[in-house]
């Protein structure tokens, strides 16, 4: 979509910084000369346009917009913009309230956001999660990774947004006590991977068929660091009970005792 057919939204309430504008543009800049994507559509999402008293508008992403302008971009290459042009005043108007800012988003806002709008768009048209999904450029696991952070209290910039990804299959207590071990103790997203599926499973089954597996279920991967995370059922009881030294008042940790010792029982009925 040529880009001079194109206007910003007169009546966007969101602001930018200048220098968090700055921060966006030289983004988009450097990610254009070294051959990558332009921005994150999984991440930051598509820019949305409609028509509005006649002309092309930007109802949702008007700083990438206005960015790609002065840029000296003649056009919107196809993957980072999606065209509703038939879109309601009511409709695009709930857009631009619950629209992100890039110099002020976070994972949960993103979540909130993204929710809201899905829900309207379901309500609006009877849009499925997958079709809402491909809409904005992303898998329907991913919207469905990014709808869990909801469950989280409140995010701190000291975890990683893949690390909180892994962790949100758990749930309540478990899921903020598993936040905070992740913190402290600096965790590869493998090793949430690993710890949040293991205690999922614990939490689901609660019987004794919970490791009813051979080793083999446990193949190794490796870690940002080269090694094994998980190749045996010693690894994964090493790695639990230092959990458990390393949290002596953890809220969880009767499920985790419960889990250490299926595993050694596993073992004794392999060995």
């Amino acid at each position: 979509m040529k880009i001079d057919e194109i206007r910003e939204m007169p009546e966007n309430p969101n602001r930018m910084s200048d220098e968090a504008y700055e921060r966006l543009k030289n983004a988009i800049e450097k990610n254009n000369k070294e051959g990558r994507e332009l921005w994150d559509v999984a991440l930051e999402g598509k820019i949305l346009i409609t028509n509005h008293q006649g002309l092309k508008t930007v109802v949702a992403g008007n700083h990438r917009f206005r960015a790609l302008r002065e840029l000296g971009f003649e056009t919107i290459p196809e993957h980072y913009y999606e065209y509703q042009p038939k879109m309601s005043e009511k409709k695009w108007r709930k857009i631009l309230d619950i629209s992100n800012v890039r110099g002020t988003l976070d994972p949960i806002k993103q979540a909130r956001n993204l929710k809201a709008r899905y829900h309207l768009e379901n309500k609006d048209r009877g849009i499925t999660k997958e079709n809402f999904a491909k809409e904005i450029g992303m898998t329907k696991g991913t919207l469905s990774k990014i709808f869990r952070r909801l469950k989280v209290k409140g995010f701190t910039s000291e975890l990683k947004v893949s690390i909180l990804d892994e962790l949100t299959i758990l749930d309540g207590d478990k899921l903020e006590d598993a936040i905070q071990y992740a913190i402290r103790n600096k965790w590869s997203k493998m090793e949430a991977r690993a710890f949040a599926q293991n205690l999922r499973r614990l939490q689901r089954e609660k019987s004794e068929q919970l490791l009813g597996v051979k080793e083999k279920s446990f193949a190794a991967e490796p870690t940002d660091h080269g090694s094994p995370w998980l190749g045996t059922l010693d690894s994964l009881k090493q790695m639990l009970e230092r959990f458990l030294e390393k949290n002596p008042k953890l809220k969880l940790r009767k499920d985790v005792e419960d889990l250490i010792r299926k595993i050694e029982k596993e073992k004794t009925e392999t060995d």
